[in-house]
């Protein structure tokens, strides 16, 4: 039970991270407006803030959501990664840009450039992106730890945890 919510919660939270940060990191790699690079440093700022301090703001806010002990609260969290806005970003901006004017040439529009340029060519950028995804919400023990009351509902971590002391006496 411990092992599927973790592979449940580990891989919804991968294919939402390498979704959002591939299409954020092709924004911000592509387009410039007149804000832009405001709202990428903002982004990136918040790769500054600790973690164990949003985690009561954002179990308050779950609580009134009522996510706790369920999957949405595991999983929404980390669905959105700076890091991997960050890293795609700049993987994209590697990208030649006549490649993009290739592809606008032969009638693609944004999304068109997005899928038939930039995904196929992000394909080792998205795959380390995935295994550090992937294997810190695995490991992941704080926040399923604070956001699961019932043992359903845990985690391979968690229920390590739990299990670590059951079956000894202190002296």
């Amino acid at each position: 039970l411990y092992f599927r919510n973790s592979l449940i919660v580990a891989t919804t939270n991968t294919v939402c991270v390498l979704f959002t940060s591939s299409l954020a990191g092709y924004i911000f790699a592509r387009y410039q407006y007149r804000l832009m690079d405001v709202l990428f440093y903002i982004i990136l700022g918040t790769m500054m803030i600790p973690s164990y301090l949003i985690i009561v703001p954002l179990f308050m806010s779950f609580v009134r959501l009522g996510f706790v002990d369920n999957f949405a609260g595991l999983i929404l969290p980390g669905t959105i990664s700076a890091f991997g806005i960050f890293l795609l970003r700049q993987f994209i901006m590697s990208i030649p840009s006549d490649l993009f004017d290739a592809a606008e040439i032969d009638g693609c529009g944004v999304l068109g450039a997005y899928r038939h340029v930039t995904l196929p060519l992000c394909k080792p950028g998205m795959a380390a992106l995935t295994i550090f995804t992937f294997t810190g919400n695995w490991d992941s023990l704080l926040w399923p730890l604070i956001i699961t009351r019932s043992t359903q509902m845990r985690t391979l971590s968690v229920g390590i945890a739990a299990f670590q002391g059951m079956y000894f006496t202190s002296i």
